[in-house]
């Protein structure tokens, strides 16, 4: 990726950068490489630290700030980096950065990035993503949006989260002006500055679209604003079709898309032309991209059967990362994703999403893995087993158990709103004839 003279704005002050690179060609293969964590705000002072480093080849890991600083330290502790980005003043934007120790680390000389498997729950898991991966990706996406210099997006999704990365790195390639907030949608400020920046565009997950009808999006006047983007879930059909409709009469651009963070992260996107005609439908792959669903045996299906999506194409990871020494293996996935989604593909080759092979869920866009929160809780002595639909975990606490927990601190250590957690404590818990928790009824008692 390759960009020069960029101007980024956050809500406090105004950066240009010039002459920055970050390609294969800045690959360090002098084992110096380091890794380095960023504990990341909307701010200039987090993209800057972001493009040094991962512009000097080091490998860098993009970290929520807000996250529990005891899963801090066990990342720190599983992974040892070199030097750890982060903020000691909540009333100031500037980061300092700490370093840990010099030691050489056995880092892959491709690796770019690491990014959490699932949102917010301090799982050692990372997402292993190429210099290749980050920079196809970042091409596929300002081919399809049709992006230019005259770009002026609103980045308000977290820039640890995959999706608010790569609207960050597709338009750093296009040499637009980045605008980042720390303000929501549901902030007076968040609107002053939409209409203060003239801004073009604004992304969001499901979340935002139902805050933004709650709002009466379509009173709004924004003359500027010219497309909308919407990944991190699937939104509702008949938003879709709302926001679809009101960009149609508006001559704006409504894209729905589909990724994740395995491929750095979109997979594909529905035209504008079609959002009407098919808003339960995830679209076709990006450029550069392909995609088939297959049995479990493996066998490909045919149209209109349903399987799981399979994904190929050259931002597909390297693989996972467990401990600091798998941060030295090499591509392990040769360009092949197996999405976990199932899917159905239509003659034309578009897809729709029906559900997940795995326990998997998102919530207000961040992906929550529910095993991996048992897992936590669990390291707190608290037995509990969870369950989940879109924007919502329930939590059932072991009635054998005394140890307790509430919606407020599950949230608190997610950095999710509370409104996103139930818990239960059930009479009992369902089991199988295996012994192992029936997590469908156990899902089914606690809604009914």
């Amino acid at each position: 990726m390759r960009f020069t003279n960029i101007l980024i704005k956050d809500d406090e002050e105004s950066w240009v950068g010039s002459n920055t690179y970050v390609n294969s060609c800045t690959v360090d293969r002098t084992g110096n490489k380091k890794l380095v964590f960023i504990l990341c705000d909307n701010t200039i002072a987090t993209v800057k630290a972001y493009l040094e480093q991962i512009g000097n080849g080091h490998a860098v890991s993009l970290l929520d700030s807000k996250l529990d600083e005891r899963l801090i330290q066990e990342l720190i502790k599983v992974y040892q980096p070199n030097l750890i980005y982060r903020n000691f003043d909540k009333d100031k934007s500037s980061l300092i950065a700490l370093k840990i120790h010099d030691n050489n680390l056995n880092l892959h000389p491709e690796l770019a990035l690491l990014l959490p498997t699932s949102g917010t729950t301090g799982s050692p898991r990372f997402v292993r993503l190429s210099y290749e991966n980050l920079n196809s990706n970042a091409a596929a996406i300002a081919e399809y949006l049709e992006l230019t210099p005259k770009e002026r997006p609103l980045l308000h999704l977290p820039l640890h989260y995959s999706f608010g990365l790569s609207i960050l790195n597709s338009h750093l390639l296009t040499g637009s002006t980045i605008l980042l907030t720390q303000h929501t949608v549901m902030q007076r400020e968040f609107w002053n500055r939409m209409q203060e920046e003239q801004v073009t565009s604004l992304a969001g997950v499901p979340y935002t679209f139902e805050m933004l009808d709650r709002l009466r999006f379509e009173r709004k006047k924004l003359p500027s604003l010219k497309t909308l983007t919407q990944a991190g879930g699937k939104l509702r059909p008949a938003l879709v079709e709302k926001f679809g409709k009101l960009c149609q009469e508006r001559e704006m651009r409504f894209f729905v898309m589909y990724g994740q963070t395995e491929a750095s992260p979109r997979i594909s996107y529905l035209p504008p032309d079609m959002v009407l005609a098919k808003p339960d439908s995830i679209g076709k792959p990006i450029p550069g991209g392909r995609w088939w669903v297959e049995d479990e045996a493996g066998v490909r299906l045919a149209p209109g059967e349903l399987g799981e999506l399979v994904y190929q194409g050259p931002n597909v990871m390297m693989g996972y990362a467990e401990s600091q020494a798998d941060l030295a293996l090499p591509d392990q996935m040769e360009g092949i994703l197996r999405t976990g989604d199932l899917a159905v593909l239509d003659e034309s080759g578009m897809a729709q999403i029906t559900g997940r092979k795995k326990r998997m869920i998102k919530v207000f866009g961040n992906r929550v893995g529910l095993d991996e929160l048992e897992q936590l809780l669990a390291r707190q002595n608290i037995t509990a087993y969870c369950v989940g639909q879109e924007d919502r975990i329930e939590i059932a606490l072991d009635p054998e158990s005394k140890e307790a927990t509430d919606a407020r601190h599950v949230a608190s250590l997610l950095g999710l709103h509370p409104s996103a957690i139930q818990v239960f404590r059930p009479m009992s818990i369902p089991l199988k004839n295996s012994g192992k928790v029936d997590y469908p009824t156990l899902a089914q008692q606690l809604r009914s």
